[in-house]
């Protein structure tokens, strides 16, 4: 398949190349991928031997367009995910069992797709064959979903790609219509402490730095781009001595990009995924932290 092609799996990875998994990644790209056994099976070495080899995530639905490919990988840009290395989106390679053709969709999926949509606001949810029918599906929390009925039973009818038919979710893991401020952001943030720090992560599986900001956002429909620099350059840039709650920290070594991104609780605290082997959590800035400090920007609203 070439051409434009949608996520047919609750998370997709994408990786630098399709040699990059290692044995202990099957679980992550296999047909059916089981994302919290791979979590699970991975410690602090095996998270930081992901440097290098693994890129992304993305969510059911989400829309990429397939450049190429072959042995059961596809090469792909996902074009929901703005980002400087290519100006179609994220560019990388996910298993083509991952993906189904765009026509698949009915209708589009995603945060910029017309309504009426919903987006999965529960860290996982159910979707099942019928109102209170038996679950075939798991999907994370930042899916957008389009709905296909009317609610039964309080639960909703869904488009999900690669099914004929429409699976249902509970309302109460959906929101219609999400609507946020900068201190919501920080709130939403606070729902992932604890969450362990994930290289390329941007599901609740697992987060990097750049993923939370980007998950958070998308849960609102704030299409951010997926790293850092490139969030920086997507904000309204703020003095730092003026940040309030819910803009963002950006931190660079000198001379270097920008590499690290967190939230603002308020001037000088900070809500973030910090690095391999730590997990999101709020506190002041450290010392080191400070003398990175190279600027602050405004999440457009």
């Amino acid at each position: 398949m070439i051409g434009p092609g949608v996520v047919a799996v609750p998370v997709a990875g994408v990786w630098t190349a399709p040699d990059g998994p290692r044995e202990v990644d099957a679980p992550a790209i296999a047909d059916r991928p089981d994302l919290a056994a791979w979590t699970a099976a991975l410690n602090t070495c095996l998270r930081r031997g992901l440097h290098g080899r693994f890129e992304s995530q993305l969510l059911l639905g989400d829309a990429v367009a397939v450049l190429g490919g072959g042995g059961g990988w596809s090469q792909v840009v996902a074009t929901g995910q703005p980002c400087s290395k290519d100006a179609r989106g994220y560019p990388g390679w996910v298993r083509t069992a991952h993906l189904g053709s765009a026509d698949t969709a009915r209708p589009p999926t995603g945060p910029s797709a017309p309504p009426p949509q919903v987006v999965i606001t529960a860290m996982s949810a159910r979707l099942r064959t019928a109102p209170a029918g038996a679950p075939v599906l798991e999907a994370g929390y930042g899916t957008w979903l389009p709905v296909t009925g009317e609610p039964t039973a309080g639960a909703l009818p869904v488009g999900v790609p690669s099914r004929e038919n429409s699976l249902w979710i509970r309302q109460i893991d959906v929101d219609r219509e999400p609507a946020t401020d900068r201190p919501g952001l920080v709130a939403e943030a606070r729902r992932f402490l604890g969450l362990p720090y994930l290289w390329g992560g941007t599901s609740s599986y697992g987060l990097d730095c750049s993923g939370l900001i980007y998950l958070v956002g998308r849960r609102f429909g704030i299409a951010l781009p997926r790293d850092a620099h490139d969030q920086a350059a997507a904000c309204e840039p703020v003095p730092l001595a003026d940040v309030a709650p819910g803009d963002l920290y950006f931190f660079a070594r000198p001379g270097q990009a920008i590499h690290h991104v967190g939230f603002v609780v308020e001037p000088g605290r900070l809500l973030d995924s910090p690095q391999t082997g730590g997990t999101v959590g709020e506190a002041p800035i450290t010392a080191a932290r400070q003398q990175m400090a190279r600027s602050a920007g405004r999440i457009p609203i």
